[in-house]
């Protein structure tokens, strides 16, 4: 009994602090200041402005918008939310349809994003699917072969993820016909001019694993840190050959090559060498991202999917950095 005792596994999780970090999301989300000179947002906003004038500023439609994200409520049950705390705030709060309208008309960015610099930008990219409505699945296992004749299509995010911070600093929105290295490049610019600062490493998995993609990150000065295929060819093929003659170094391999005959000749001791391990993160925020966001976007237009999924990073970097 003692021996089980003395070998039983003590929790050393500071509860306390962990308890107060969920509640202290909640106060951050309403902090005053998000919705602060509100009247001077008008004037900025209503400025040289033809026809009616705005009631409400635009931070204020997104603020709130945030709020009915954070809770998963709709837009009548976010009404009633916010005039709750409407008092606290001193501000008028607008009816659901005005919600919903000024919030499709906005062209969300990225924000919360730290600008720390660091000795080494780490950045690992990866796709996932969301999907289209909240119905669940067993609808359509129900009617498969019934009502519900056809499978509506899943939507696509591509995300770059800061391996120190596990911050969200790019997001690209596409649906299921479009492949997610078409958008790498734009989530790798989106991370460099969100940190300002240059990346250094990439991680990815074997979706990556493509000619061209090896020789962007080189001339970018990105090392790359991707999963090469097992049936590669490590040959030297003719487009080895078509890409050594167009960059004029008939010497030199390239990346892509390279990267292959050194993995592929001792894989796990290239993983730990390369630190490959540091891929994970950006499934652990994807899970994270999924458990606090949903797995469904309510939206039905492109337009305002985008707008939806990036108002759902803004919040899980601020939730993050809180």
């Amino acid at each position: 009994m003692s021996n089980n005792i003395i070998t039983k596994k003590i929790n050393k999780r500071n509860w306390k602090e962990i308890n107060y970090g969920k509640t202290k999301k909640f106060w951050v989300l309403l902090d005053k200041s998000t919705v602060s000179k509100e009247q001077e947002k008008l004037l900025a906003l209503n400025f040289n402005k033809e026809g009616a004038k705005y009631k409400y500023s635009n931070e204020l439609i997104e603020f709130i918008y945030m709020i009915g994200l954070f809770f998963r409520l709709d837009y009548r049950k976010l009404q009633t939310f916010c005039i709750l705390f409407a008092s606290n705030f001193n501000i008028f709060v607008p009816d659901y349809t005005t919600i919903n309208r000024r919030f499709n008309k906005l062209s969300v960015e990225q924000k919360y994003i730290s600008k720390r610099k660091q000795q080494q930008y780490c950045i690992a990219v990866d796709g996932s699917g969301i999907n289209p409505t909240n119905r669940g699945e067993w609808l359509r296992l129900i009617h498969k072969k019934g009502l519900i004749k056809t499978r509506n299509g899943f939507i696509k995010i591509l995300i770059s993820v800061d391996v120190n911070t596990q911050e969200i600093c790019g997001v690209e929105v596409f649906d299921d016909s479009e492949g997610e290295t078409k958008y790498l490049l734009s989530v790798l610019l989106q991370a460099i001019q969100n940190k300002n600062q240059p990346i250094d490493v990439l991680y990815g998995d074997g979706a990556y694993d493509k000619y061209d993609i090896f020789e962007m990150l080189q001339e970018a000065r990105i090392e790359p840190i991707i999963n090469i295929h097992k049936n590669a060819d490590l040959k030297l093929n003719q487009e080895d050959s078509i890409i050594r003659r167009r960059r004029k170094m008939e010497e030199k391999l390239p990346k892509r090559t390279l990267v292959a005959r050194e993995q592929l000749k001792d894989k796990p001791g290239w993983k730990k060498k390369w630190g490959y391990g540091k891929r994970w993160v950006v499934e652990t925020v994807f899970s994270a991202f999924k458990r606090t966001m949903g797995q469904a976007v309510n939206a039905k237009h492109k337009m305002n999917i985008k707008n939806e999924m990036i108002a759902k990073v803004n919040l899980y970097n601020l939730m993050k950095n809180c």
